[in-house]
């Protein structure tokens, strides 16, 4: 079977631009919106399948996507458990400097390696700053939601410091979902139209 014309290719990639922006925005109402970001972009290479001339993206590149997607949710399950796993923990601040090194050193890699040329070099120094920041920043919020105990059963937590746990935590686990969809979104994107 022969490949659609280029035509059809331009047509679909400004529809796949759309449905996956409003796909990505179901992050907002707990969708699992990377989820069929990736759906969507399988059915896309299903139909669109990547040409010579650079229009389409294969299976591999839906292989990375659900790589992201998958990183997205660990996030998010680790922003979900973290406060949970910090009170067990006598390091407390190690898991905030791991999921933040972590995270920023993977969103540093990806936001700068489609530079042609030079793109692998930034892509490394990305990942190397966004690993330093992301160490950086767990180990500040650590340091600022570290209270010492000196008994578990002398000192209970306050209700205002659950509730702004509970919110930080909100704010984590869907700032890893939208960064995540949203390197999905772009990666999609940028592919469809080169390959």
């Amino acid at each position: 079977m022969e490949p659609p014309p280029d035509w059809a290719y331009y047509l679909i990639n400004f529809l796949l631009i759309a449905t996956q922006i409003a796909i990505w925005a179901g992050n907002f109402c707990k969708l699992p919106a990377n989820w069929i970001l990736v759906a969507n972009a399988a059915l896309y290479a299903t139909f669109f399948p990547n040409k010579l001339n650079g229009l389409g993206f294969g299976y591999g590149s839906v292989v990375f996507f659900i790589a992201l997607a998958i990183l997205g949710e660990s996030l998010a399950y680790a922003s979900r458990h973290r406060r949970k796993l910090a009170q067990q923990s006598k390091l407390a601040g190690l898991e905030n400097t791991l999921l933040g090194a972590g995270a920023g050193s993977f969103v540093g890699a990806i936001s700068l390696f489609w530079i042609p040329l030079v793109g692998l070099v930034l892509a490394l120094a990305g990942s190397v700053m966004g690993a330093a920041a992301g160490a950086y920043l767990g180990t500040l919020y650590s340091r600022s939601s570290f209270v010492p105990q000196v008994s578990a059963e002398l000192e209970q937590p306050t209700p205002e410091s659950d509730v702004d746990s509970d919110r930080i935590t909100a704010i984590l686990e869907s700032a890893s979902r939208l960064v995540t969809g949203g390197l999905i979104v772009l990666l999609s994107s940028y592919s469809s139209f080169s390959g």
